[in-house]
């Protein structure tokens, strides 16, 4: 991620991999394309939001 907060399409694509469930890259390498054709290389701010969930186990 740079200063500005802006992160590279494949620097995205990456860090969406570590989700659970986790997406195969193949089946959205389409709209990964899309998304790449449609910024005509701009820079583009993609949001996420962040959850932590806690989860305790009682016996």
């Amino acid at each position: 991620m740079s200063s500005c907060g802006v992160i590279r399409l494949l620097g995205h694509a990456v860090y969406l991999a570590t989700w659970v469930p986790r997406i195969p890259e193949s089946d959205i390498q389409d709209l990964w394309d899309a998304l790449e054709s449609a910024l005509n290389g701009k820079k583009a701010s993609l949001e996420t939001p962040l959850v932590i969930i806690f989860a305790t186990k009682t016996e």
